[in-house]
């Protein structure tokens, strides 16, 4: 199972105006590529007048004013763009909206005044579109979850939209039955990364590290799990590039120890009430595709060995 976790945020939509700044003789095409760092866009002259005449006017002599103005510029992927990303540094001193102007005096002359955006406000927002993949559409509440089942035994985990991957091992207390001295030597989970997901953009890299907590029957984070070789902090499970299943194939994926968890759920010291999975860095745009547990190929398997001293 997985399900959505996400704070409460005032949607852009009725944030932004309906009126763009965009030039309309200037159809703003870009792509992102790595040995391109600059993004300029050039916006409408009839903005730039606005803006020129706010400050011949003594409009934006302040912080105070400017914001009173113009308290902000949303930057949108257009409407045909899925699942665009553009990552830059909007603390960069090179980040600024520039007016460019003439003076009367000196026509000739070109003059240019920035306006930075390095020193201002920056958020982001992520609106999540999932209509495209078969039982995702139903998540529309925080914390909500649905079975691996509605979505071709796929789960996932992705940072900044809140999705994140719930575990459940329902049989575990049958293992009482083989008696009160019961220890658990080893207790490996395995999650791969099928090769073919449906309905998966594959512009997001998967996160370079996972961390497991306890969880309760609302679905919430309590108690981080440490996994075998982990100390102090939460337990951190690392991306492999070839992890084996049962079968001994290799597939990227994570693996880990449940060891501890499953013999304090024997023990009666933990709830057995599920795990969730979730990426290391809840705020990074990052994502992967897991295997269900019934998926005919790279499934989510566990593996458990226990002596009884009975």
């Amino acid at each position: 199972q997985y399900g959505y976790a996400s704070p409460k945020l005032t949607p852009m939509s009725s944030r932004v105006q309906a009126a763009s700044v965009n030039d309309p003789n200037q159809v703003i095409v870009r792509r992102a590529r790595p040995n391109i760092n600059t993004l300029r866009l050039r916006l409408a002259p009839a903005f730039g007048v606005e803006l020129l005449n706010a400050g011949k006017a003594r409009l934006l002599t302040s912080q105070e004013q400017l914001d009173a103005l113009y308290p902000g510029l949303a930057l949108l992927p257009g409407a045909s763009d899925e699942a665009a990303l553009v990552q830059f540094a909007a603390n960069n001193d090179a980040s600024a909206l520039v007016l460019y102007y003439h003076d009367p005096a000196d026509p000739s002359t070109a003059v240019n005044h920035s306006f930075s955006l390095s020193a201002g406000r920056h958020f982001y927002q992520a609106e999540a579109d999932r209509s495209a993949i078969a039982g995702l559409s139903t998540l529309t509440t925080s914390l909500g979850q649905i079975s691996a089942a509605a979505t071709t035994q796929q789960t996932y985990i992705q940072g900044v939209l809140g999705l994140q991957t719930k575990i459940e091992i329902p049989y575990l207390t049958s293992l009482r039955s083989f008696g009160k001295n019961i220890i658990i030597t080893s207790a490996i989970m395995t999650a791969q990364i099928p090769d073919n997901t449906s309905g998966i953009k594959t512009n997001m890299l998967p996160p370079a590290a996972l961390n497991l907590y306890t969880t309760n029957q609302n679905n919430q984070q309590l108690v981080p799990i440490q996994t075998a070789g982990a100390a102090g902090t939460s337990a951190v499970i690392n991306y492999n590039a070839a992890v084996a299943n049962l079968a001994g194939v290799n597939q990227a994926g994570y693996q880990w120890s449940l060891l501890s968890y499953c013999q304090a759920v024997i023990n009666g010291q933990t709830v057995n009430n599920g795990l969730l999975l979730n990426t290391a860095t809840p705020a990074t745009p990052e994502r992967v595709v897991l295997g269900g547990p019934n998926r005919a190929n790279n499934k989510l398997q566990f593996r458990l060995y226990l002596i009884s001293n009975n």
